[in-house]
């Protein structure tokens, strides 16, 4: 341990009731900014807080993510298409992944849940993403990690 160091360590070791393990977390929690008690929720295409990273998958390919678009606006009211950001294609040309604002993705998922169980014949899947799918550059080529940020 640096000596510098050592009776801020301590003291922070004391304050934890001698739990160093939760002494650490909370020094990272501090170093990080992270000092709420959950993190923000981020966009995989951007990182920007306060947005969810969806996929839709279609059963063919596309030209390009017009399509995607379309199908949005057919289920969901215009107040929660205009908070989509970010729409990139996916490398497979098969769908894309695309950025819904936090407070709609609720409705989001209900509507497409709701059309679904409705018996709609839907040629698509949507999901929430765990991981940034393969998406398709702006160039043409393939990038597992895109910049996000323009929407219809």
């Amino acid at each position: 341990m640096l000596p510098l160091f050592e009776d801020a360590t301590n003291d922070l070791i004391a304050l934890q009731d001698g739990d160093a393990k939760k002494a650490l977390g909370m020094a990272l929690a501090y170093m990080s900014g992270c000092t709420k008690d959950q993190m923000a929720n981020r966009s995989l295409l951007s990182g920007q807080e306060k947005f969810i990273t969806f996929q839709m998958n279609l059963e063919t390919t596309f030209n390009g993510v017009g399509l995607v678009w379309n199908i949005l606006r057919r289920y969901l009211p215009e107040s929660m298409t205009q908070g989509i950001a970010g729409m990139r294609a996916l490398a497979s040309m098969n769908g894309a992944a695309f950025d819904v604002e936090e407070h709609h993705v609720e409705s989001f998922e209900d509507i497409f849940n709701h059309a679904k169980d409705s018996g709609n014949k839907m040629d698509f899947t949507i999901h929430r993403c765990l991981t940034l799918p393969d998406l398709l550059d702006k160039d043409g080529g393939v990038s597992g990690y895109a910049g996000g940020g323009y929407g219809g």
